[in-house]
């Protein structure tokens, strides 16, 4: 179990930034889970900072990958942000980049995406 596991959000502009560090693995992803879930509540659009985050799993991926359809589905985006080359990797090989997920260097370019892919939500 990873011990330096840490979730907090933040909100930039109107999207929500859930902010990740540590491991992504089976023992953290249902907390991971449950707090993209809370966040998609209040605001489809989503932006999940994977800067800090040093290892991540297959249980990871497919919540990351779930969450995402999810958002498309409600007509809005998860966008990924990702500048370590080793977890970029991951995204790669499993074809989530690119696809259902949107993968980017940085917190602007993933305000430009969202609001390129999934819309802005203003909640009105």
């Amino acid at each position: 179990m990873s011990l330096d596991f840490k979730i907090h959000i933040t909100t930039n502009e109107i999207i929500p930034i859930v902010h990740v560090n540590g491991e992504i693995d089976v023992y953290t992803s249902n907390e991971l889970n449950q707090s993209i879930a809370n966040v998609g509540e209040q605001n489809p659009n989503i932006i999940l900072d994977l800067t800090n985050v040093h290892f991540i799993d297959s249980t990871g991926l497919g919540v990351i990958a779930f969450n995402a359809e999810k958002c498309r589905r409600a007509g809005s985006a998860l966008c990924v942000i990702c500048d370590k080359p080793q977890i970029r990797k991951v995204f790669d090989a499993s074809g989530l980049s690119g696809k259902s997920v949107l993968v980017v260097e940085e917190e602007t370019e993933a305000i430009s995406a969202i609001q390129t892919r999934g819309g802005s939500n203003d909640n009105n």
